[in-house]
């Protein structure tokens, strides 16, 4: 399962959500990469996705039995 968190640059709110989401990960035994929407690869994602709201969590679950891929976008409100 690949973990994704799109945030909108360094501010102290995408910091706390970025904290947050480590904090959940790494409870579970997830990696979480994240992605700044103002670097080239993080705009890259934005586009994309279609993304509309920032911050942003991607979740792609890949079933090798199956052979397929599913995708979850979870987008927080921005007074989160």
């Amino acid at each position: 399962m690949k973990i994704q968190l799109i945030i909108m640059g360094r501010t102290e709110q995408s910091q706390a959500t970025e904290n947050i989401w480590r904090e959940i990960c790494e409870a579970q035994g997830l990696s979480l990469q994240v992605a700044d929407s103002q670097t080239m690869q993080g705009q890259s994602l934005v586009e994309k996705l279609a993304l509309r709201t920032l911050p942003a969590l991607v979740v792609d679950r890949k079933s090798t039995r199956l052979n397929s891929s599913h995708t979850d976008i979870s987008r927080m409100p921005s007074s989160a």
